[in-house]
């Protein structure tokens, strides 16, 4: 999984941040996507909100001021019906006439009441509470001091002025390291509401994941270059400036929505939200302390079977009146884990699947529940995995394979 670093920062994968967003437009907490220049945060910012129905909004700090942003200072009545003139301010604000009579009740009503001092909406913010919009603030911390103090409020609340976002928007900020090849603003670093309030990962795609994003995009002789010579595509390395620390108020707001999760969504993405929100420090003590009576497996265990084969063993092997067993509820998490993996994350031939046959192959192991595992993975319609155990001798051990109808055609299917 993702890595940790001094700042209690994890650095996460594309497919990490998939899920990490999926927690942040459910949650409505802000996340700040830290990386280096070209590594895909805007891309993959604007492909999760087209996936997920989001209108995306994207402004770049870095070359707008703050005119630009927090809209117009308008003269409304203080004793009115406000919400109304509002209406028309907004109307009029986006180029839209107003009627006669329109025009006609907001000059006697601002002549005919004391007037104050209101901001008007600025375009870019929707009003419409029906729809739902992603507020993407690219480079964030590249722009001056003036759009950071107007929209610091933006990213940490969801709020300008008098304004606040929809009940179903979301807030995502990018920024660039500040290695001293960037031209950044260093204040950012230093607000307590930023860091308390706000998830931060730094993102670092894998080699795979570049090569299979690029594979549309460039000819295959370019493609083969990167893959024997993958030095042209390293990226660098970095820490945060600051260290995440969880505060009252951030641990209050991440886990009330993670006390609402299932078990299983917990040991699939648990570990990613807390270490982006509340810092890895945080996350290494809570995990130890909600896991330590028991060994449940991780993927990452599973895939890594070779080094983790003692682990493996310990954690599901039972022995009773002499006999081995498996410990029920280890082992049929780990196979709903192993089913989430082959849908979400096995998504061709290009990833081997020793480990899984390894581990359907220890002894102590009921074939008769790797025959109902893979009834459930065979309705995922994976003929890179059924074509996986067809190459593997793991049938040799599994005859009642022959039972499944829909595994059988699969299988024909798939070594045509």
């Amino acid at each position: 999984m993702s890595n940790e670093n001094k700042s209690n920062c994890l650095t996460i994968t594309m497919n990490e941040l998939d899920k990490v967003l999926d927690f942040t437009a459910e949650s409505r907490l802000p996340v700040v996507i830290w990386g280096v220049k070209a590594v895909g945060k805007t891309t993959f910012v604007k492909d999760f909100a087209q996936k997920n129905g989001y209108r995306l909004v994207t402004l770049h700090l870095a070359t707008q001021d703050v005119v630009d942003l927090i809209g117009m200072m308008a003269k409304v009545a203080e004793e009115t019906d406000t919400k109304k003139l509002q209406e028309l301010f907004d109307k009029s604000t986006l180029g839209t006439d107003l009627t006669d009579s329109e025009f006609e009740w907001v000059r006697s009503t601002i002549y005919n009441n004391k007037l104050k001092t209101v901001w008007t909406r600025p375009e870019w913010l929707s009003n419409d509470a029906n729809n739902k919009t992603l507020y993407f603030l690219d480079e964030f911390n590249r722009g001056n001091k003036f759009v950071m103090a107007a929209m610091l409020p933006f990213l940490n609340e969801g709020k300008l002025h008098s304004h606040e976002i929809g009940p179903n928007d979301v807030v995502v900020a990018a920024c660039n390291p500040s290695t001293g090849k960037y031209s950044v603003n260093d204040a950012f670093e230093h607000d307590e509401a930023l860091k308390d309030r706000c998830g931060h990962i730094i993102l670092s795609p894998t080699k795979e994941e570049f090569l299979d994003y690029a594979s549309n995009k460039i000819d295959a002789t370019t493609l083969s270059v990167l893959k024997k010579h993958s030095k042209f595509i390293e990226l660098e390395t970095f820490d945060l400036p600051f260290k995440i620390e969880p505060s009252r108020r951030s641990i209050v707001n991440v886990m009330t929505h993670i006390a609402k999760k299932s078990e299983r969504w917990i040991r699939t993405n648990g570990r990613l939200v807390l270490g982006t929100y509340l810092g890895t420090e945080f996350l290494n003590l809570w995990w130890e302390t909600r896991f330590q009576k028991d060994q449940y497996l991780e993927i990452d265990d599973l895939i890594h079977f070779d080094n983790n084969r003692q682990k493996i063993v310990d954690s599901i092997r039972a022995v009773i009146n002499g006999n081995d067993t498996v410990k029920t509820d280890i082992y049929e998490s780990s196979i709903d884990t192993i089913v989430q993996w082959v849908e979400q994350d096995y998504k061709d031939g290009s990833t081997r699947i020793e480990w899984l046959l390894k581990y359907f192959a220890l002894d102590f192991i009921p074939k008769d529940s790797v025959v109902a595992m893979l009834s459930k993975v065979d309705t995922l319609k994976n003929p890179y995995l059924v074509e996986s155990f067809y190459d593997s001798n793991l049938l040799n051990y599994l005859p009642e394979l022959q039972s499944i109808d829909n595994f059988n055609k699969s299988l024909k299917e798939a070594t045509k």
